[in-house]
């Protein structure tokens, strides 16, 4: 990973990131009897949305979602909120937290269990930031298994024609459910498809952040400056079943290992010990902090006066 130089605070920024998601999505599979955790892919997420300013669009995945909440400066009090239908989310309890969103934050909602309309609801804000002369870039994230969808391939076609600020970023964890997506994919690399629409396209390390958060910097610079759409493949691998109730006894034990020592938070934090130069005992502090700091949040929220809905 060392190839790739970004600045001590932003390699900081985007650990504590991974950390966020990680622990928040820790906490839920041991609490929720449903969640869909996003173990492993947490690169894909931070690094794709991780450049964002003000101005632009943020359009995730339901997978790992909690996580760009955070880079865009919900709170965890507020994330948290929406996972237990609390009063102070952002919904008011009336959505769950993977369907949560805010607009005053430039957050698309996913408000349907339907995969798939993200891609093109997030195009179509793409299409009206053009409209309006804005220079704002919209991120779009989304699973391989929906990829297979006609959704893409009609707004990657749209979006080259009109030049739009988008950026299509695939969650690449080579499953849908419990089916290897390339038994029903007819690809080498996602990125072909695009690349047929004549989308700059490209595979990526996506257990690799910093190669996700180049490849997307790139991407997003395109965009604002007229260039187009890009489509990134982020290759990734989903760390244990579908939810939370799934065992995976469909994944290889030896593929499972293989993964595990590709962990992203642990490629970070490899690479901040050799070329930051920070300490193990560093990372073990800081990490118990974030840690921390979640949890403190979570029991803060059960203790509130923030009722649920369905207490009301």
């Amino acid at each position: 990973m060392s190839e790739i130089k970004f600045p001590a605070e932003v390699v900081w920024h985007m650990y504590e990131g991974m950390l966020v998601s990680r622990m928040l999505d820790t906490k839920c599979f041991n609490d929720f009897a449903e969640w869909y955790p996003a173990f492993g892919e947490e690169a894909v997420t931070i690094g794709a949305f991780g450049s964002l300013i003000e101005g632009d669009f943020a359009v995730p995945h339901y997978r790992g979602s909690m996580g760009v909440f955070w880079l865009r400066g919900m709170s965890l009090e507020q994330i948290i909120g929406g996972l237990l239908f609390k009063t102070n989310s952002v919904s008011l309890g009336r959505l769950s937290g993977l369907h949560g969103g805010d607009f005053t934050k430039k957050i698309m909602p996913s408000v349907t269990n339907v995969l798939g309309p993200n891609i093109s609801s997030g195009t179509g804000l793409a299409m009206a930031e053009k409209l309006k002369g804005g220079k704002g870039v919209t991120v779009i994230g989304f699973g391989d298994g929906t990829a297979a969808l006609g959704t893409l391939h009609e707004t990657l076609n749209m979006a080259k024609i009109y030049n739009l600020p988008v950026v299509y970023v695939c969650q690449d964890n080579q499953y849908s459910i419990s089916s290897r997506s390339n038994e029903f994919h007819s690809w080498d690399s996602l990125a072909t498809w695009a690349a047929g629409y004549n989308v700059p396209s490209s595979r990526v390390d996506g257990n690799n952040i910093l190669a996700v958060r180049a490849e997307v910097d790139a991407g997003i610079e395109r965009a604002r400056n007229g260039g187009g759409p890009t489509f990134i493949d982020a290759l990734t691998f989903r760390m244990g079943g579908h939810l939370s109730t799934d065992k995976a006894l469909y994944q290889a034990d030896d593929e499972k290992l293989t993964w595990e020592n590709k962990d992203p938070i642990k490629n970070l934090e490899n690479h901040m010990l050799n070329e930051l130069g920070i300490s193990a005992v560093e990372a073990s502090v800081f990490r118990a902090d974030v840690q921390s700091r979640v949890l403190d949040a979570w029991a803060k929220v059960i203790s509130s006066e923030s009722v649920t809905l369905e207490s009301k």
